[in-house]
C-alpha cells in the first residue's frame, strides 16, 4: 500500500511551534523546563492547563476519544426515546474537546490546529482505515480523503446538530477543514463536495 501523499508545509524549530510537534510525553517534560525558566508565562500556563486537560495522567489523547466517541453517538441515532441521552452524551464529549466551557483562545486553537493535524495524520495513513472488505485490497487515495471528508461532515455538523449544539462546534470544523485543505491535495474541493452532499 502506498503512502498517503500530502501537501508538506514547512514547520518551524522555535518555542513553541516546536512544543507542538513533539509526542505527548516529551512535550509535558519540554513544558516544564520552559515553566521552569518562565514560570510567569501566561501563555505556557494556559500550554499546560490545555495539555492536562486534553491528556491527564495517562497521556492517552482526550481529543482523538472526543473525536471517535462522537462517531458512536452518531451510529446510535436521536430518536424521540433516546434524546436526553443522545445529548448528554454528545455534550459531555463536546466538553473533552474543550469545544464548551472553555475559553477560546488562541492557544487552545493551536492545540485543535495540531489535533487536527495528528487527526488527519493517524486516519489517512491507516491501513485499517484505507482497507476494502476484510483487508483485502485499499482504496484510493482520492477515496480515502473522501471517506474521511465524510466523517469530518458526521463529527462537526450532523451529531451537534442533531444534539443542539452546532454552532458551538463551528470554531473546531473551520479548523479541521483549515487543516485538511492545507494537508490534503484538493482537499478543498473534496470538503466542499462532502459538505454539500445529503446525509
Amino acid at each position: 500500500m502506498k503512502p498517503f501523499r500530502y501537501n508538506t508545509p514547512s514547520f518551524p524549530a522555535e518555542w513553541p511551534e516546536s512544543y507542538y510537534a513533539l509526542p505527548p510525553k516529551e512535550r509535558f517534560r519540554a513544558l516544564q523546563e520552559q515553566l521552569k525558566q518562565y514560570p510567569d508565562s501566561a501563555d505556557d500556563l494556559r500550554r499546560e492547563e490545555l495539555f492536562l486537560k486534553r491528556y491527564g495522567k495517562t497521556y492517552d489523547d482526550g481529543f482523538m476519544l472526543g473525536w471517535m466517541m462522537l462517531k458512536v453517538a452518531d451510529s446510535e441515532g436521536a430518536s424521540a426515546g433516546t434524546r436526553p441521552r443522545f445529548r448528554h452524551e454528545v455534550e459531555t464529549e463536546l466538553k473533552r474537546l474543550c469545544v464548551l466551557d472553555e475559553t477560546l483562545d488562541d492557544i487552545l486553537k493551536t492545540e485543535w490546529r495540531q489535533f487536527a493535524n495528528t487527526l488527519i495524520r493517524t486516519y489517512l495513513d491507516s491501513p485499517s482505515y484505507r482497507s476494502m472488505f476484510f483487508g483485502i485490497g485499499s482504496w484510493s487515495q482520492e477515496t480515502t480523503a473522501r471517506r474521511f471528508a465524510g466523517e469530518i461532515v458526521t463529527v462537526t455538523k450532523n451529531v451537534p446538530q442533531r444534539a443542539g449544539f452546532e454552532l458551538k462546534m463551528i470554531p473546531l470544523r473551520d479548523i479541521i477543514k483549515e487543516q485538511f485543505i492545507l494537508l490534503v491535495p484538493d482537499g478543498e474541493e473534496i470538503l466542499d463536495s462532502a459538505f454539500r452532499m445529503p446525509r
